[in-house]
């Protein structure tokens, strides 16, 4: 058994260390997971590499998972736990983009980003089901709030997230 350390932002220079720990590694892993969270392409390379690697890897919650590492914790299919002390966050996606007086993008980057998010919103929709948020949860996160889990919660939600997924875990 093999143990790796991840408690940063998801970027690509995290991502690119952990793809290379997980190629020089064939025994299984167990990964202590924690992130404030972060939006680029790394987050879903990352997941798609924990995925690709699954029946080796067990992933630990630890401190916090937020934003796109909650994303990544309740969309990983296969062993996974929470520790103590675990807070939990997510929210929707939001992208910086730069508007007329009018409030219509400016550039056509604007325009396309736009339209990005608002196709994420059915993915992120999928994270509140399998995640089992509850009504009061989901009906905060429409109003574009943060909406914080405290660890208690985070184990109700991994354990739906489980039955669901059937998904085993220790």
């Amino acid at each position: 058994m093999k143990y790796y350390y991840y408690e940063s932002s998801i970027d690509t220079q995290y991502v690119e260390k952990l793809i290379e720990f997980l190629n020089t590694n064939t025994w299984p892993i167990t990964i202590y997971f924690a992130s404030g969270g972060w939006c680029n392409s790394g987050w879903q390379t990352l997941l798609n590499v924990l995925n690709s690697e699954k029946e080796r890897i067990t992933l630990i919650a630890i401190g916090k998972l937020m934003s796109t590492a909650f994303d990544i914790f309740f969309s990983f299919e296969w062993n996974k736990r929470i520790e103590y002390s675990v807070l939990g966050m997510y929210h929707q996606s939001t992208v910086d983009i730069s508007i007329n007086v009018k409030w219509n993008p400016v550039f056509q980057s604007d325009k396309a980003f736009k339209l990005w998010v608002a196709s994420y919103l059915d993915h992120a929709k999928e994270i509140c089901r399998i995640s089992g948020m509850n009504k009061s949860e989901i009906q905060k996160w429409n109003k574009w709030d943060d909406v914080y889990f405290i660890n208690t919660r985070m184990k109700e939600m991994l354990d739906y997230n489980l039955r669901i997924k059937n998904i085993w875990h220790h």
